[in-house]
């Protein structure tokens, strides 16, 4: 139960990062425009494109979805798995400290 725990937190975190963040040098803004994504003023993903990347960065529930199938492939180790989970946990500690 606890790894199930552990690997949707890891897939929600994933998620997030490939929606949502800039990543070192805003290699993740570059990857979401060459996509065809831009983000509104309240920071939600907007496609412009009908292209499976697109979709997939731009929908919290495509991009959980691979994301978790990620993580059941036999190159993923646990130990990337955890790092991802504790870190969502982390941000989750963030937000509810910081509102």
């Amino acid at each position: 139960m606890s790894d199930l725990i552990i690997k949707g937190l890891a897939a929600w975190r994933l998620a997030h990062l490939l929606m949502y963040e800039s990543g070192p040098f805003d290699c993740l803004v570059s990857l979401r425009k060459s996509a065809g994504i831009e983000h509104d003023v309240e920071g939600n993903p907007i496609s412009y494109s009908d292209g499976v990347i697109s979709k997939l960065l731009s929908c919290m529930f495509c991009a959980s979805i691979w994301t978790a199938i990620a993580q059941f492939h036999p190159v993923c180790k646990r130990g990337i798995t955890e790092v991802f989970a504790v870190s969502a946990v982390a941000i989750f500690v963030n937000e509810k400290i910081n509102g």
